[in-house]
């Protein structure tokens, strides 16, 4: 009986080999015998022959690949007349890989665009185990796939190459699992790429104690292939150009910026180029701290009357942001510090008060952080406040913009009140509609006001167009527009019934302006003809005068304009003296444009006495006269263009004439004969009345 196993495992190169065949011992003792690929082997060994067992070896030394799948039997027989008892084994082997390769080892190859590579080992028993390798570490990226026969295992790799993959050595190695060795085959590979960028700050800086008047400096670590032909620099995406003048200065890989001041904090980016593409480094924040600065650096003109509350804010800029506020008012003859109602971040607020004309000034408003202390103050002028004065000597004309026929009206901005002011052309009736709004421009104050002539084609008959201004303390009186024909043709034909119907009242109103431009006119020639003759009395006495204007224009604290009318300063000897003095006139402004009608203190005729009377002796008067050449003058007519004249008994605009309607103090016959000069200073120029 013949006990064994039907394979044997071998490996190359083994020097022995054992096999043992056990059998019972019968009548007559069997003969044992060897067979390899059926070929009689002589040669064994006989172990054990103790009449029940006989054990046989064999030995075989240095057995190569071929030996795979070999088969070997032992048989046993002791008669012819029965066939013999075998086993047989099949030969296994553990083969090593005999190679490997990378069947497709690329050239140069290009960042980012996908390949596939090949490698195939033959050999190995069990199948080989095939790896990828960058350097020293197992290649994780891209795609593998495998397959293996009896004799071969191919693997496929897809992979995008990464700019850190240039000069990186790739492996691919096949490993037998069992016997634990391996062989490989590699390449080294060669990827182009565009720049990659690093920047940081320079290495010898603490990026969060930089201030101003500190030098910085940038290094751009660059890896390209190939190598990169151009460095450009960038401040918050904008191009940064080399001066050294200025402290900006380039070297190599690397940006110094001399004496950084806050508009030098920002973003900072380098960009490299070669002939594969442009790229930009990560930005890096450049935070430079700086003493507290003005928002807004120009000075602000706060407007505001007497005893009206305000709240003026100061904001300056500041890193770090940790400020305290200083208040300081000034004007011409004191300087004190003031305490804010509260303030945080960089936002400070005080309330204010004008008590008195005193306390019309400036505030001034300074803050202080760990850098420093502002230097210029964030400056605030209170001045008195008023409504503005109506804007003058508007001009209109027809336009054509964008092919739409417009009205575009131009006008001088008047006095702003002390406060920004802006305009609008409205359609005035009832209730306003805005139809075109701006603000001042240029130096001279120009004002351009344009608005379509299909809006103005809708006017009513019971709508004005009108220019006002405004600022915070409410509107101007308006300028109004006359003489402006905005329908065609077919359309006033639908109106000339209704102004036919007006022509009575028209034909009577041009009849009394007739009359009352023939009496001005009068007025004028007798107030010139005797100018003319004092001026020539004057010349030939050969002193100049010394005397103030018979026309002084005052302005008190509130802002009050007065224009100040004095009696003729000499007694002529055609002039008989009247019984009463006549009463010195003043017509009192607040706004250039409103006047009212005042009478100053009494004095003598010829006196000595030319200086302007003081605001506060200023009264109110209803009635007077001036008699001119025998003729008694019961009207005071002031001839204004485009202004307004109050004068106690009702408002004139424009062109209109405006009368005072007094009583004679003389009769017609009357000798005793007064002149009176008075010249009124308007924004349209001075008029003599």
């Amino acid at each position: 009986m013949v006990r064994r196993q039907d394979s044997l495992a071998l490996s190359t190169n083994s020097t022995i080999y054992f096999c043992e065949d056990h059998f019972d011992v019968r009548r007559p003792q069997p003969t044992l015998s060897w067979l390899i690929n059926n070929k009689p082997i002589s040669e064994h060994t006989l172990l054990k022959n103790d009449g029940k067992v006989i054990i046989s070896r064999i030995k075989i030394g240095a057995v190569d690949r071929s030996w795979l799948n070999t088969t070997v039997k032992c048989q046993a027989t002791n008669t012819a007349l029965l066939s013999p008892h075998e086993r047989t084994a099949r030969v296994e082997m553990l083969l090593r890989p005999l190679s490997v390769s990378i069947t497709n080892k690329p050239g140069i190859m290009s960042a980012e665009s996908e390949i596939t590579i090949v490698c195939v080992s033959h050999g190995s028993r069990p199948p080989a185990q095939l790896t990828w390798f960058r350097d020293n570490r197992k290649y994780t990226r891209g795609k593998n796939s495998e397959y293996s026969n009896e004799t071969a295992t191919v693997s496929r790799l897809g992979m995008a190459p990464r700019p850190e993959d240039d000069a990186a050595l790739m492996r691919c190695r096949a490993d037998n699992p069992v016997l634990r060795v391996a062989i490989e085959d590699s390449f080294r590979m060669s990827v182009v790429y565009k720049p990659v960028l690093t920047l940081s700050l320079g290495s010898t800086l603490n990026a969060n104690d930089i201030k101003e008047g500190d030098d910085v400096y940038f290094e751009c670590n660059i890896r390209a292939n190939p190598k990169e032909h151009r460095i450009s620099w960038y401040h918050n995406d904008q191009l940064v150009s080399q001066n050294m003048s200025s402290g900006v200065i380039f070297s190599t890989k690397s940006l110094v910026l001399q004496r950084v001041t806050r508009k030098d904090g920002g973003l900072y980016t380098c960009r490299a180029a070669n002939h594969i593409g442009e790229s930009t480094s990560q930005p890096v924040y450049l935070r430079v701290q700086f003493a507290p600065v003005c928002d807004n650096m120009t000075p602000s003109v706060v407007g505001a009357r007497l005893d009206e509350p305000l709240r003026v804010r100061c904001a300056v800029s500041a890193d770090p942001a940790d400020v305290t506020f200083y208040w300081q008012f000034n004007n011409s003859g004191e300087s004190f510090d003031v305490s804010p109602a509260r303030y945080g971040g960089t936002t400070s607020e005080l309330r204010y008060r004008a008590a008195s004309e005193r306390d019309y000034g400036a505030l001034l408003c300074r803050a202080t952080n760990s850098v420093g202390s502002q230097i210029r103050p964030c400056v605030f002028q209170i001045v008195p406040a008023s409504r503005p004065s109506p804007p003058r000597n508007c001009t209109t004309s027809r336009v054509l913009k964008a092919n739409e026929a417009q009205l575009a009206v131009r006008c001088v901005a008047g006095y702003d009140g002390g406060l920004i002011q802006h305009f609008t052309l409205e359609a005035l009736s009832d209730t306003a509609r805005v139809l075109a709004n701006t603000t001042a421009i240029g130096l001279d104050l120009v004002v351009w006001l344009n608005v379509s002539w299909a809006a103005l084609e809708r006017l009513t008959e019971e709508e004005a167009l009108v220019v006002i201004s405004k600022n915070s303390k409410g509107p101007s009186e308006p300028y109004f527009l006359k003489n402006l024909v905005f329908r065609d043709a077919a359309k006033r034909t639908e109106d000339t019934a209704r102004t036919t119907l007006k022509l009575p009242a028209a034909v009577a109103l041009s009849a009394l302006l007739a009359v009352l431009a023939t009496v001005a006119a009068l007025v004028v020639v007798a107030l010139r003809r005797y100018e003319n003759d004092y001026e020539r009395r004057r010349a030939d006495s050969g002193a100049s005068s010394k005397r103030p204007s018979q026309s002084v224009v005052q302005t008190d604290a509130r802002g009050r304009r007065y224009v100040v009318a004095y009696p003729a300063p000499e007694c002529k000897p055609d002039i008989i003296k009247p019984e009463s003095e006549p009463p010195r006139v003043v017509l009192e402004s607040s706004d250039s444009k409103t006047y009212s009608l005042r009478e100053a203190g009494k004095t003598s005729a010829c006196s000595d006495g030319h200086s302007p009377p003081p605001a506060d002796s200023l009264v109110p008067i209803n009635r007077f006269s001036f008699i001119v050449t025998q003729v008694t003058f019961t009207h005071l007519n002031v001839l204004t263009n485009n202004a307004i004249v109050r004068n106690g008994i009702g408002d004139w605009h424009h062109d209109e004439i405006s009368s005072h309607r007094t009583t004679p103090s003389q009769e017609a016959g009357n000798a005793s004969v007064t002149s009176l000069r008075l010249r009124v200073s308007m924004g349209g120029g001075d008029h003599l009345l």
